[in-house]
């Protein structure tokens, strides 16, 4: 997803759930320009909102964990394009070949992405039991990024 593309949402609350990122963004709750953000979209914990005056300043300092907005747009791609493993959920053991299939399936899904100019790679970190750790390094219109990709208790 590219800043464009979130700002084209910012007309009403986005709020952006999934196992494994979760934050909300409130556009003009205070004066009607302002952004109010939070990780925190249960409201289970004291985590403090933080609040931004501009667009630009929310991408650059509004940290979800230890990445900013700007920084995990690009994750967001991923699950934004259609990559899913939820055909390999409760259906498929976690092997070699499955591991092996959703990996080809990340691949499909990033290659037909306009915002993505380079796949280094796409590797499986760890497959054991029930976990499946998945690291992709690749190269956007932005800047070069790797994550990690996780399924652990899915598969």
């Amino acid at each position: 997803m590219t800043a464009d593309e979130l700002k084209s949402y910012m007309l009403d609350d986005f709020v952006y759930d999934s196992p494994t990122l979760q934050f909300a963004i409130y556009p003009g709750i205070k004066d009607g320009f302002s952004y109010l953000c939070t990780t925190d979209i249960y409201g289970k914990t004291d985590e403090p909102t933080q609040d931004f005056k501009s667009f630009e300043e929310m991408l650059n300092y509004f940290m979800i964990g230890a990445l900013t907005l700007k920084e995990v747009l690009l994750s967001l791609d991923i699950i934004y394009n259609g990559i899913t493993i939820e055909p390999y959920q409760g259906a498929m053991l976690n092997n070699e070949y499955t591991a092996d299939q959703i990996c080809q399936n990340i691949w499909e899904g990033l290659m037909i992405n306009p915002y993505i100019e380079r796949i280094g790679s796409i590797t499986v970190e760890k497959r054991e039991k029930d976990d499946l750790f998945i690291s992709v390094s690749l190269t956007s219109i932005y800047d070069e990024k790797s994550l990690t990709v996780t399924a652990d208790s899915l598969i």
